[in-house]
């Protein structure tokens, strides 16, 4: 089993429990990339910790990104600070349609989500993964075939996963309610419809299954797996 442990204090805290109690604790962040362009939004990227030098890594990271990287109030990661010893120990999915490739497919650039992908794997080699979502939000089904065919063409590893916001469909509405007032927004206005679904919850294995049936496939040697089972295996980090 695992479960993804995005705090700091939760890390040193808790990760003891959760091996005790049979829990695989996946260590990581989700991110965002600041992007050239004063209105560009920026793109997000997910790190995972492979072993202690990758922890050690992504707190240097997160740590620079809220003391230089401010904008806004919101702390966002420099492509400039992206290199191969930045990123060691690290396990990178690529953020779905929000990440630069997906964004690049999503608007129809192949051309564009080639050379972001050949850009990431250049830094991180086979520890990193196209991610697969399909959670119903607009456009995520387009933006499923075009990376799981970029997947096929490019022989890159690909991993469907779901961006799990909070437990159950029914925590969605309470959910939303706190996102309006951290932004000063409310329930009616449109952005909402782009910050969660209520899909966006732990789902089991048969659920799973069901939404992304043809992410049971293998890419060139390389397995299509659900959720992050094959990061699962590989991450091997004990925070004492």
């Amino acid at each position: 089993m695992n479960q993804v442990v995005q705090s700091s204090l939760a890390v040193l805290g808790g990760t003891g429990s959760l091996v005790s109690a049979g829990v695989k604790p996946l260590i990581g962040v989700d991110a965002w990339i600041r992007e050239p362009g004063e209105r560009a939004a920026p793109s997000r990227i997910v790190f995972l910790c492979q072993n202690l030098l990758g922890y050690r890594r992504l707190t240097q990271l997160v740590t620079r990104s809220f003391l230089e990287g401010q904008q806004r109030g919101v702390p966002m990661l420099e492509r400039s600070w992206m290199s191969r010893e930045s990123l060691e120990g690290l396990i990178v999915l690529s953020g779905g349609f929000e990440g630069d490739i997906g964004r690049g497919l999503s608007r129809g650039r192949d051309d564009e989500a080639l050379r972001c992908l050949d850009r990431w794997r250049a830094l991180c080699g086979d520890r990193f993964y196209l991610e697969v979502q399909r959670t119903g939000r607009a456009g995520e089904q387009a933006y499923s075939e075009a990376v799981v065919q970029l997947a096929r063409s490019q022989g890159a590893a690909a991993l469907a996963t779901n961006d799990v916001r909070f437990l159950t469909r029914a925590d969605f509405e309470a959910h939303e309610a706190r996102v309006c007032i951290h932004d000063g927004a409310q329930l009616a206005d449109a952005p909402l419809q782009f910050r969660a679904v209520d899909s966006a919850t732990v789902q089991s294995s048969d659920i799973r299954y069901g939404i992304a049936p043809n992410v049971q496939a293998h890419v060139d040697g390389h397995e299509i797996v659900k959720e992050i089972v094959v990061p699962g295996k590989l991450v091997n980090l004990v925070v004492r």
